[in-house]
């Protein structure tokens, strides 16, 4: 309803709409870039610092590849194959029909 009336909200940032962008992108790649970060780096246990530098490290990779991904792939693909909008048909107002009374009026 914020976004309807023109109020502000957190979500309507520049980096949240690029972020909601890029979103499915990081649906797609954001497995296969933890699972390849992990055998990267290994399977030993880490400490708390350690793991929450790790967890930020996997999200920004994920956000990265996403990027590319949106960026290098979808959007191309998205404006090439693609329907442009089109300009909305001019809505023209329909003459009134003419009552009976007032065609009867001209054969009297």
């Amino acid at each position: 309803m914020a976004d309807a009336e023109g109020r502000f909200t957190l979500f309507r940032n520049r980096a949240m709409v690029w972020l909601g962008d890029i979103s499915f992108a990081f649906y797609l790649v954001h497995y296969t870039v933890m699972v390849a970060l992990w055998k990267l780096l290994g399977s030993k246990a880490y400490s708390v610092p350690e793991a929450v530098a790790l967890a930020v490290l996997f999200i920004a990779a994920g956000i990265l590849a996403s990027w590319a991904l949106y960026a290098l792939v979808e959007r191309p693909i998205t404006r090439r194959w693609s329907n442009p909008r089109r300009k909305p048909a001019v809505v023209r107002p329909t003459p009134e029909p003419l009552s009976l009374a007032t065609q009867g009026a001209g054969e009297r």
